[in-house]
């Protein structure tokens, strides 16, 4: 069969070389299920069209690999004819049996659920469903105040945090219209379904697994002999989506019975970006560490390639997720499958991942005191945190095991080239 991904990450045909090492960059599952994906029989042939402002057009082939590099915006708010027209010639030219578009928020997404001419069947992989993040907002104490939240840079830029929620707003809405067109969508928790399901009943749904990064599968694993007691792994927080106000409530609470707690925050380090630079929600974050005097309590680590959070990972105490809305975490995904315990927000997807008290911890995302208790617990009873240890890791390694998820995808491509049903 011919495969054809279109996606807002930008891939080339040289990504695939053997001698080449995996990727670190935003997508990193993608790189590795598409690395996968080359090497099984079924595949004839696979085109990659990536989009990207900074990409000229090139097309690459190597082996049974074509990728081409769309100039673009994959976020963009309006008609861009001209990456609709090169997308719908590298359809022309490669002649695929499916299409997977991942990501229905994305423009070119929109775009292609529009046309009537395209010669193939589409599939609409779910990612983070933004369409619901204005809900999700609501539903937590303080988030809408903190939007209004500004810096001269936000005032300059205008992408402060209200019309980041703006922009969502927008994309969420494109997105809903694409579900009530599509013919086939995929994703991978009981709530992407739903929602998928509650805009139009009569799409086919397929439920598929992520592959995660190779260094996941071969990391060691978690042991609470080796951990630095009182410490927090934290994917990226420091955008009100992810809630980093939120995870100041919890450390506030925290310290006064572990004063020595340290969080490792990886992403960018914004206590070293200059002031001119900083987003109106940055700041309002740094002046809570400043007036709760949290700032040897936590640390800002910068972007963490794959192997570094690894080792990250296995050193924490405890992973939090204090996300607003969450589909499928892939920083929980890799939490898990290194053995770290995980507390997270019951948000989205998240249950799915994490069964309360088996496999993690959840909390209610408005209580504070809740998920401080529930990390508490794991600080405290090194027994409870072997046993949510293993069982959560069991479950990921289950969850992302990518031989049967790779087969799974193959035989979603084949049922919907055959027009059948899941």
């Amino acid at each position: 069969m011919k495969v054809m991904w279109i996606t807002g990450i930008s891939i080339s045909a040289d990504t695939f070389c053997d001698d080449l090492k995996e990727m670190n960059t935003s997508g990193g599952w993608i790189h590795a299920t598409l690395k996968a994906m080359k090497n099984k029989p079924e595949i004839d042939k696979l085109s990659i069209v990536s989009v990207h402002p900074s990409h000229t057009g090139e097309r690459k082939e190597q082996g049974k690999i074509v990728s081409y590099q769309l100039k673009g915006s994959a976020y963009g708010l309006f008609k861009q004819r001209e990456l609709l027209y090169n997308i719908k010639n590298a359809i022309i030219a490669e002649k695929p049996d499916v299409i997977d578009v991942q990501g229905i928020e994305f423009d070119f997404a929109g775009m292609l659920c529009e046309q009537k001419d395209i010669p193939c069947p589409v599939v609409y992989t779910l990612q983070g469903l933004v369409s619901e993040m204005g809900e999700a907002l609501k539903s937590v104490k303080g988030s809408r105040r903190l939007m209004v939240k500004r810096s001269l840079y936000d005032n300059l830029r205008l992408h402060g945090a209200l019309e980041h929620m703006c922009v969502l707003s927008i994309r969420g809405r494109r997105s809903v219209r694409l579900l009530k067109k599509a013919a086939y969508v995929t994703g991978r928790t009981a709530w992407d379904r739903q929602v998928a399901l509650n805009y139009n009943p009569r799409l086919q749904y397929f439920s598929v697994n992520r592959n995660l990064r190779p260094d996941f599968y071969e990391a060691g694993s978690w042991r609470i002999e080796g951990v630095q007691r009182h410490s927090i792994f934290v994917p990226q927080v420091t955008t009100l989506a992810k809630g980093g106000h939120i995870l100041l409530d919890i450390i506030s609470i925290l310290i006064e019975k572990y004063p020595d707690l340290l969080v490792f925050a990886p992403g960018e380090a914004i206590d070293q970006k200059p002031g001119n630079r900083q987003s109106g929600y940055e700041k309002y974050l740094l002046k809570q560490i400043r007036n709760r005097k949290l700032h040897n309590n936590i640390q800002f680590v910068g972007r963490l390639a794959s192997g570094q959070m690894v080792e990250y990972l296995t050193k924490s105490h405890v992973f939090l997720q204090t996300s607003l809305l969450e589909n499928s975490s892939n920083a929980l995904a890799e939490a898990q499958m290194t053995g770290l315990p995980c507390v997270a927000s019951n948000v989205g997807g998240t249950a799915s991942y994490v069964e309360n008290g088996v496999t993690g911890m959840l909390y209610n995302p408005n209580d504070a005191r809740e998920a401080a208790e529930a990390i508490g617990q794991i600080f405290e009873d090194d027994e409870m945190a072997r046993r949510i240890s293993r069982q959560g890791q069991e479950e990921a390694q289950r969850r992302h095991d990518r031989k049967r998820n790779l087969e799974a995808l193959i035989q979603m491509y084949t049922k919907i080239i055959s027009g059948g049903r899941e």
